[in-house]
């Protein structure tokens, strides 16, 4: 059954759960980048967006003209139609635990609320958002006196 599957090997950090630098200094996304973030986040990063990872293109969270690197942790795929957003008002960016956060403008939005796909990590949608990686702190204080 799995003849025609493509196996691959992703290597995450155990301290941070972040995928490992892989060093690649051009503008375009590398095929093992592409990998590895299709490992990581499964498809396009636009909340609701159920396209797949293999129709994303990726882009760079903090600009290329910016200074930002080719890295699999700055790059978010985005599919084509989603992806001309990000030069029409929209934000990307990572927050602290890793996941892509859209931004909407502030004509869209004036709170400018952070957004998140969850539709290619179901897992997501049973845990509370900060429990999921938060290593700190476990057990709650509460539990531990008895």
């Amino acid at each position: 059954m799995a003849a025609h599957a493509w196996h691959y090997l992703a290597v995450f950090d155990t301290h941070t759960e972040q995928p490992l630098y892989l060093g690649r200094s051009k503008r375009l996304a590398s095929p093992d980048q592409r990998i590895v973030a299709t490992a990581r986040y499964g498809g396009c990063s636009f909340p609701a967006c159920a396209r797949p990872a293999l129709d994303c293109e990726y882009h760079h969270t903090t600009a290329w003209a910016e200074g930002g690197a080719t890295d699999v942790t700055n790059l978010a795929p985005v599919c084509g139609h989603h992806h001309t957003l990000a030069d029409h008002g929209w934000a990307v960016r990572h927050d602290e635990y890793g996941r892509i956060e859209w931004l909407p403008p502030a004509w869209l939005d004036p709170h400018r609320t952070p957004r998140t796909n969850t539709y290619h990590r179901p897992a997501d949608w049973y845990r509370h958002p900060r429990r999921t990686h938060q290593r700190q702190g476990w057990p709650p204080s509460q539990w531990a006196a008895g």
